[in-house]
C-alpha cells in the first residue's frame, strides 16, 4: 500500500462500515476456541451459517470437522460456487473424503456432520431459513442439532434473523450466536485500519463507500483529518467533510469538495422504483429506403 502511495493514487474508494469501531479488526484465527469448544460439545448435527464469501472461515471449520470427524457439506447455492470455485484455485483445501454432497447428508449419523450453509441473514430463500421451517430437501434439524450463526446482523436484517432463530428453536435444535460465543469476528476493517490505509496510500481523491450514510459521513470526516494538504480531495457521500449538502452542480471544487451523491441516490431509487413498476420506451431511427430497418 506503502508503494503504490508512492507512486501517487488518484482514488481511494474504502468500506466505511467498521469506522465507527475503536481498534483493529481481530483475525480470523480468533474463532477457532470458540468453535472447538462447540465442536466438542455438540451431539447432533452442527449447521453453521456465515457469509458465503467468508473463505478463510470456511477453511477454518472443513480443518476443525476433519479433527472432529465430521463429514462436511456446503449447503446453499452462493456457498457451493464459491467453495468449489476456492478449491479449483487452491484458497481452500478439503481432505479427501471430507466433503459430501448435501443430498448425502440424510445418509449419515447426525453427530458425524456438519453443514455450512447460507442464510445468516435470514433470507427467505436461502438455505438455513428454508431448513428451519422444513422446506429442504436433504436437511433437516432435531433436537442435539445445533446452529451457529457465524455472522454479524446487517441493519435492517434482525427481524428475519430473529424470525428464523425462532424457527430453529421450534425443530428442537439450540441456537448459538456470536453474543454467547466468540464465532465471528468481522471481514471490515475498523477505524484504525482505514486511518492506516488513507496514510498510506494518501490517494488525490477519497471516496467512503459499504455503510450506511452516517458512517460514510464519519469516514469522510476521519478522512479529512488525515489527509491533509491542500491538493486532496474528500468527495463523500453528499456531505462536506464538515457537514452541510451540495446541489446541483456543485461539488468538484476545493480541498473540502464532495460528489453529490444525494442526487445520485435519488436517481437510483428512481430506477430501482421503475425495475418493478415503470415502463420503458425505445426510440429508434428508420431508414425508410431500407425498408424499415434499423440503422
Amino acid at each position: 500500500m506503502a508503494e503504490l502511495g508512492a507512486r501517487g493514487v488518484l482514488a481511494l474508494f474504502s468500506d466505511s462500515t467498521n469506522v465507527d469501531r475503536h481498534g483493529f479488526t481481530g483475525p480470523e484465527i480468533d474463532v477457532i476456541p470458540g468453535f472447538e469448544e462447540i465442536f466438542t460439545s455438540t451431539e447432533g448435527k452442527l449447521v453453521v451459517a456465515t457469509f458465503s464469501s467468508s473463505v478463510y472461515r470456511m477453511q477454518v471449520l472443513v480443518d476443525l470437522a476433519a479433527q472432529f470427524g465430521r463429514k462436511v457439506a456446503f449447503v446453499g447455492r452462493s456457498i457451493v460456487q464459491n467453495a468449489e470455485i476456492a478449491q479449483r484455485l487452491g484458497y481452500l483445501r478439503v481432505p479427501a473424503g471430507v466433503q459430501i454432497r448435501d443430498s448425502d447428508v440424510p445418509n449419515y449419523a447426525s453427530q458425524d456432520i456438519l453443514c455450512m450453509t447460507t442464510g445468516s441473514q435470514g433470507e427467505p430463500q436461502a438455505a438455513l431459513p428454508r431448513i428451519a421451517i422444513d422446506d429442504h430437501r436433504f436437511v433437516r434439524l432435531g433436537p442435539d442439532d445445533v446452529v451457529v450463526f457465524s455472522a454479524r446482523a446487517i441493519p435492517g436484517n434482525d427481524k428475519a434473523i430473529a424470525r428464523t432463530m425462532s424457527h430453529v428453536a421450534r425443530r428442537g435444535a439450540d441456537v448459538i450466536t456470536p453474543d454467547m460465543k466468540h464465532v465471528h469476528v468481522s471481514g471490515h476493517g475498523a477505524a484504525e485500519e482505514l486511518k492506516l490505509m488513507l496514510s498510506l496510500v494518501r490517494p488525490r481523491y477519497f471516496v467512503p463507500i459499504h455503510g450506511e450514510y452516517r458512517q460514510l459521513a464519519q469516514h469522510a470526516r476521519v478522512a479529512k483529518r488525515v489527509m491533509s494538504g491542500p491538493d486532496r480531495e474528500v468527495r463523500a457521500g453528499g456531505l462536506r467533510a464538515g457537514g452541510g449538502a451540495l446541489r446541483g452542480g456543485q461539488g468538484a471544487e476545493g480541498a473540502a469538495g464532495v460528489l453529490d451523491l444525494q442526487l445520485a441516490a435519488a436517481a437510483h431509487r428512481r430506477r430501482a422504483h421503475a425495475v418493478h413498476s415503470g415502463g420503458g420506451a425505445v426510440r429508434a431511427a428508420l431508414d425508410r429506403r431500407r425498408m424499415g430497418q434499423l440503422e
